[in-house]
């Protein structure tokens, strides 16, 4: 498995499996764009999976890559999920050409697309916790406390400072809509803007604990 970095237009490898071996030499592998220009094409532009056989001129590969990789045959599937190109998934036969049936191609690519979501889910996780953590640097300087709700208005987590000020848990109200937490109504929740002459601005609210 191979994850693909935009910014430096390269490959580099997450995971690699063998049958019966600690190390393959896809470890520590990187592969920039250009080394597989015709492979990087399909992939990525075409998003389309590609049979490469060694010695063909199809392959694209260098011959250092090539010798490295000990490659016979292999079939080579685009990751990708919601509309971006997030990597490959190499599998190869380093023991005698092989001919990768239909069967085995769907098969792989269904595979490809169960890892291209968990990939996807993995960045979105670490730009969540970015931004969780960018967030909570600025609350802390700038507001006494934060509390965060969905679009349906439950709460999803409060701040220590917030926590602090309200004296209840993120646990203890999690879940729940801000109107059945606060002396608010559903319509005062759902408000978070007024209009003025200048533009959209946040609409204030007066919030109380209920009961």
């Amino acid at each position: 498995i191979m994850a693909y970095d935009e910014p430096s237009r390269e490959f580099r490898t997450l995971a690699s499996f063998a049958t019966g071996a600690r190390r393959t030499p896809f470890d520590g592998l990187r592969i920039e764009e250009s080394e597989i220009h015709w492979l990087a094409q399909r992939l990525i532009a075409l998003q389309l999976p590609a049979l490469l056989k060694a010695g063909s001129g199809e392959a694209g590969l260098s011959p250092a890559l090539q010798q490295r990789l000990a490659m016979k045959s292999a079939l080579v599937v685009p990751l990708a999920a919601r509309g971006r190109f997030l990597g490959l998934l190499w599998l190869d036969d380093t023991r005698t050409p092989h001919y990768f049936t239909s069967e085995e191609i769907n098969i792989v690519q269904g595979v490809a697309a169960q890892v291209a979501i968990a990939l996807d889910l993995g960045n979105l996780s670490e730009q969540l916790d970015l931004e969780r953590r960018r967030i909570e640097s600025l609350v802390s300087v700038l507001l006494d406390g934060l509390i965060v709700v969905d679009r349906e208005m439950r709460i999803v987590t409060i701040d220590p400072g917030a926590e602090a000020l309200i004296g209840w848990q993120t646990s203890e109200v999690r879940g729940r809509r801000m109107y059945e937490v606060f002396e608010i109504s559903e319509a005062e929740a759902s408000i978070a803007w007024t209009m003025q002459k200048s533009g959209p601005a946040p609409a204030p609210k007066e919030l109380e604990l209920r009961a």
